[in-house]
């Protein structure tokens, strides 16, 4: 098993198949599918993907810890996109087919603070060679926890926004959120409202923007 540190989240990579739990999250960009075990996160996506989620066999008392853990995961979610700067602290399990350099590339996302972005070539360079930013890019494109491992904050050289698995507007939408967080220093009470992905959501938005606070306030940060 392999292991590493990084600010916020802790992070391991290993087989773990046993006691998955899922959840549907909805957010101003779509329902995001979570896959958790009692270790840590496994996955965390939009609904939408065509990319297979982790499957494993149910275990009653590891689920319980998995649903505490996905209890936990939707709250931090909740204030940050209520635009709080969250540090998330969900433990991420990363699959056992990753490689060594998609472990280093992951963690190194991890350690971008909120409200900042780098380069996929600074990235590379950080990992040793600053030729690697299009195998930088490729293992980005394969994060299996957006958000909570936050390779939107790596763009393209010269400013370009650069890909995002999740499609650029996404990726567009949470830097503006980040930015709006970071500038401001508000808490769950924010919002991006102003974002045309979250002008274009359902007449239900406030109603979960309601309940997204209600959740901040009970002291998930």
């Amino acid at each position: 098993m392999r292991r590493g540190a990084c600010s916020g989240a802790s992070v391991e990579a290993g087989p773990t198949r046993v006691g998955l739990a899922t959840r549907a999250i909805d957010s101003p960009v779509g329902t995001l599918f979570a896959v958790a075990s009692a270790r840590g996160l496994h996955w965390l996506g939009l609904e939408r993907w065509d990319r297979p989620a982790p499957q494993g066999q149910a275990d009653g008392a590891a689920s319980t810890a998995a649903q505490a853990l996905l209890d936990r995961l939707e709250n931090e979610l909740a204030c940050y996109f209520n635009g709080q700067p969250t540090r998330f602290s969900v433990p991420v399990q990363f699959p056992e087919w990753a490689s060594q350099f998609s472990l280093r590339v992951w963690l190194a996302a991890t350690e971008i603070p909120y409200g900042e972005t780098t380069t996929y070539g600074s990235l590379a360079a950080l990992l040793g060679n600053s030729k690697y930013a299009r195998p930088v890019g490729a293992a980005l494109a394969r994060n299996p926890c957006l958000i909570v491992v936050p390779c939107h904050r790596v763009v393209g050289a010269g400013g370009r926004l650069g890909g995002y698995a999740a499609g650029k507007e996404i990726k567009e939408f949470l830097l503006a959120l980040e930015a709006a967080g970071a500038v401001t220093g508000r808490g769950c009470q924010s919002s991006a409202r102003a974002h045309p992905l979250t002008a274009a959501a359902s007449s239900g938005a406030d109603l979960q923007k309601a309940e997204a606070s209600k959740r901040c306030r009970r002291g998930i940060a």
